[in-house]
């Protein structure tokens, strides 16, 4: 599919523990803003139906979409709204502050929003996250799985994104009975060929993605050089090395290449690369990341479906270059699952934490100033469980420091917590046989599948599991991607170190 912009008919605790917030079980449909779960919003499954009764799920619904959303919004604006929902019914710690001297705080909000086929079909959000802190590549040797390398709201969203696959993929293991909104247990194809993988997405869902900013990297630096006074914009001096260097904000001249996660001139570079060069990625690997790609397929509707961004978070020729099918990946344009782009109505309410301009005349202006803190919320798979929010400062839950030794500072979305997670729930693959099959018999090349993914998972080292055979297929298009963009120097030092099994649930 190639790029393009749609028409739209005319967008934890203090004290370490993970904050999970409670659920209320309303038993009729509801719509509050400044709430402490977006379960609030209307549930099309919690209407009345002819004859007045209120349907009670046997499983806890995702937080959907209003059902009275004018006919006339377009698909964009209902994920974008949803997106803005979820956000401001997070708790207010999870929010930018107003600090005493008046200066505000701003932060970017990235989701990750589910919908299904048909036009009127409820959307439902998974996974949310807002942030714009990395960790320098100094600081990775001394993580060990425990810190996030990466905070911006992109990433974390789409890190929240593979949690809740896992917790799903749990809730089909754990429960006989339960059957997945969602996820398929994944049969032969036409040549009678096993799948690698025991579930897939279920062909009637689609992914959407809606941030409040224009990704960092090579699709905003025309947005960034409009934003910034005319002599700021003038190109820099390129010296022989540039072609090995990972930009941030500079090289404004420069366009069409990787760069590094920005940072002040006076920081630690970090190794990270843009938002923009990860998501470019993203269509030739999928969303689906270790170790959630080991369960899950990658199907074609595992990809990114449609990218809604404010109409002024968007540059056509930015996007097109960094993204599209005829820009910088156009050596690559047959391999590639290309999202659309959907550009929001100009008049579409507003993320109340954007990025506001500061004006240099205008000494009246309240003083605007990046928040230090990152938020995710993922959703739970069902009633038994609470929806995740987490508070990160440095990469680790607010309330510890960042390199406390306790294993209980690390984000549900951390290396070794992920891992630790697809190890248990590798053990447990056998009761999928049972739920595939009733009669119990066991499908030979199936439970090899499970026992590979078994195997993988209890590799000795992370890295060692990342890059062992069940994965080859996605290092060959991820290196594939990386050496046409070209610039692209690896990210390594928290690779070497051990899993252990997580002595708890999914939460």
């Amino acid at each position: 599919m190639a790029m393009r912009a749609t028409t739209s008919d005319p967008e934890h605790d203090d004290d370490g523990a993970h904050n999970q917030v409670p659920r209320p079980n309303l038993p009729f449909p509801y719509l509050a803003r400044d709430v402490l779960d977006v379960t609030l919003l209307i549930i099309p499954c919690l209407q009345p139906d002819s004859h007045g009764e209120i349907a009670t799920p046997g499983k806890q619904p995702l937080p959907s979409s209003p059902k009275d959303h004018s006919p006339m919004a377009s698909l964009a604006e209902r994920v974008a709204q949803l997106a803005l929902l979820t956000f401001n019914s997070l708790p207010p710690k999870c929010k930018p502050r107003t600090l005493p001297d008046g200066t505000t705080e701003w932060t970017p909000m990235s989701a990750v929003i589910l919908a299904q086929e048909g036009h009127d079909a409820p959307l439902a959000c998974v996974s949310l996250a807002t942030g714009t802190k990395c960790l320098s590549a100094s600081a990775l040797p001394r993580c060990k799985g425990l810190v996030v390398h990466d905070s911006h709201a992109e990433i974390l969203a789409l890190r929240g994104f593979n949690r809740w696959i896992l917790s799903e993929v749990e809730a089909i293991l754990r429960d006989p009975t339960y059957r997945s909104p969602y996820l398929d247990i994944s049969h032969r194809d036409d040549t009678g060929k096993a799948s690698g993988c025991p579930f897939r997405l279920k062909d009637h869902v689609t992914i959407h993605f809606f941030s409040t900013e224009a990704p960092c990297g090579d699709a905003s630096m025309e947005i960034l050089m409009d934003s910034l006074p005319s002599g700021n914009t003038k190109p820099w001096p390129v010296d022989n090395n540039i072609a090995t260097l990972l930009q941030g904000r500079g090289y404004f001249s420069l366009l069409g290449h990787v760069r590094r996660k920005p940072a002040r001139g006076d920081a630690e570079q970090s190794g990270s690369k843009s938002c923009t060069d990860k998501i470019a990625i993203k269509q030739f690997t999928s969303i689906l990341s270790f170790p959630a790609d080991l369960f899950v397929e990658k199907t074609p509707n595992a990809y990114v479906k449609t990218v809604v961004v404010y109409a002024d978070k968007y540059h056509p020729g930015g996007y097109q270059r960094a993204f599209g099918s005829g820009g910088r990946l156009s050596p690559l344009r047959k391999a590639g699952n290309f999202f659309t782009v959907a550009p929001l109505p100009v008049d579409f309410g507003r993320f109340a934490f954007e990025r506001r301009l500061q004006s240099s005349v205008d000494s009246t202006q309240a003083k605007c100033k990046t928040s230090n803190v990152s938020a995710i919320w993922v959703h739970a798979a069902d009633i038994n469980r609470r929806n995740v929010v987490e508070v990160l400062i440095n990469g680790v839950k607010q309330g510890y420091r960042q390199w406390d030794e306790r294993s209980t500072k690390a984000s549900i979305v951390s290396r070794k917590e992920l891992w630790a997670v697809g190890a248990r729930l590798s053990g447990h693959l056998e009761n999928l046989n049972i739920v595939d099959d009733p009669s119990g018999e066991l499908d030979q090349e199936s439970t090899g599948c499970n026992t590979t993914i078994q195997k993988t998972l209890s590799a000795t080292t992370y890295q060692e599991a990342k890059l062992s055979a069940l994965r080859i297929p996605h290092q060959i298009s991820k290196e594939r991607v990386t050496d046409t963009l070209g610039n692209w120097t690896k990210n390594t030092g928290d690779g070497d170190w051990t899993c252990g099994l997580p002595d708890h649930q999914i939460r």
